[in-house]
């Protein structure tokens, strides 16, 4: 039985809340949807806990999968 890869994984941080895209979906994904800032790169995003719950539910909605690292 073939396992499914993690789209993202994800690492509570309190303060932040770090996300880490694993699949090509999930880089796309990002690129579509997440306004990045100069000093962050799409191989590990930095999220203020208040807006992780919106981006979750991007992701969700989308088929991708999360996980907690």
């Amino acid at each position: 039985m073939k396992t499914q890869q993690t789209d993202f994984e994800m690492k509570n941080c309190f303060s932040l809340i770090m996300l880490y895209p694993v699949t090509n979906k999930a880089y796309n994904w990002i690129k579509e949807n997440i306004c990045l800032e100069n000093w962050q790169h799409d191989s590990n995003i930095a999220i203020e806990p208040r807006f992780f719950e919106g981006i979750f539910e991007g992701i969700t909605q989308a088929g991708l999968t999360i996980k907690a690292a």
